[in-house]
C-alpha cells in the first residue's frame, strides 16, 4: 500500500497456454507415400497427428488440387470435418470424395491435411504430398484354366 505494508498472497491460480497441433506427418494415399498409381478411384488418405499439448484431434481438413501451391483447380476440399485422432497416432482413412478421378489421366494431384485439436486450435498444414490419377493394371499373357488356354 502507500505506506509500504505488504499484503497477503492471493490464492493460487493457474493457466495453460495452448497452441494448435503440429503439421501432420507421414502422409499416405492407399498406404503409400506419393503413389504413382492407384488401386481405386476413391483412395483413402491418412496422416500422423501430433499435438505438443497432448490434445487429441477433433476435426480435419484435406485439400486436393491440380497445383502444388493450391491455386489451381480444387478437386476436393473437405472443409472442417469431425474426426477423432489420439495424439501421436495415425488418423483413420479418409476416403476421397471429390471430383471424380478417371484412373487414366496420369495427372499428378497435390494434397495436404491439417487438424484442429479438442481446444479448437487450428494446426499447420502438412507438407504437400502427391498422387497420380492412374489405376494400377495387371496384364496376363497366356493363362490356362482347366484345359482352356487364353492368349
Amino acid at each position: 500500500d502507500n505506506v509500504g505494508t505488504v499484503s497477503n498472497w492471493s490464492t493460487t491460480s493457474n493457466f495453460r497456454i495452448t497452441t494448435g497441433p503440429s503439421a501432420p506427418t507421414n502422409l499416405l494415399v492407399e498406404g503409400n507415400v506419393n503413389p504413382i498409381s492407384l488401386l481405386s478411384l476413391t483412395p483413402p488418405f491418412s496422416a500422423i497427428y501430433i499435438d505438443l499439448n497432448g490434445d487429441n484431434a477433433s476435426n480435419y481438413e484435406i485439400e486436393v488440387n491440380t497445383n502444388s501451391s493450391f491455386t489451381g483447380t480444387v478437386m476436393w476440399d473437405t472443409g472442417k470435418t469431425l474426426t477423432t485422432v489420439y495424439n501421436g497416432n495415425r488418423s483413420p482413412d479418409y476416403t476421397y470424395d471429390g471430383v471424380a478421378l478417371t484412373g487414366s489421366s496420369n495427372i499428378t494431384y497435390y494434397w495436404r491435411i491439417r487438424f484442429w485439436d479438442t481446444d479448437d486450435n487450428i494446426g499447420e498444414w502438412s507438407a504437400t504430398a502427391t498422387f497420380k490419377d492412374s489405376l494400377t493394371h495387371f496384364f496376363l499373357n497366356g493363362i490356362q484354366i482347366n484345359g482352356i488356354q487364353i492368349d
